[in-house]
């Protein structure tokens, strides 16, 4: 319900998560979700994440996500704390970009990719799925 209680262990498990908020524009595209504790100061999911805001274009999709921590810090260490994505004309993922802070191009902390890049057939069915690093070396696919 609209009840705010003290979030324990006990009652809401190890992640210490009270409530959501969720941030629309008109059209009612996700531009801001985060999650607060009982006093409203930003509090970590298990990701490590607090909070994640979203730019998106004319048609709804989203170009830019940028992750913060319960710090309002962006994310740091083995995370990405900006992802940029590209779309074709379709509407259909053709890149990923993981980014820094000031958005430099990085390499993922976690597998050494910075861009992937999706091909399609005539039918729109994904074919290939393509990683470089950010000197644009082809990093081996899992």
């Amino acid at each position: 319900a609209d009840t705010l209680y003290n979030c324990t262990a006990e009652n809401c498990g190890d992640i210490g998560v009270s409530y959501f908020e969720f941030k629309n524009n008109d059209q009612g595209d996700l531009l801001s979700f985060s999650v607060h504790n009982t006093v409203g100061q930003l509090s970590n999911l298990y990701w490590g994440w607090a909070k994640r805001q979203n730019k998106v274009d004319e048609n709804g999709y989203t170009i830019e996500t940028a992750m913060f921590d319960q710090d309002d810090e962006y994310l740091s260490g083995k995370n990405v704390p900006v992802v940029q994505n590209s779309y074709d004309e379709h509407g259909a993922l053709i890149e990923t970009r993981s980014l820094d802070e000031e958005r430099n191009l990085i390499n993922n902390p976690n597998n050494g990719v910075a861009i992937t890049q999706y091909k399609y057939d005539e039918k729109g069915n994904r074919t290939e799925t393509l990683k470089f690093d950010r000197e644009k070396v082809a990093v081996a696919n899992d």
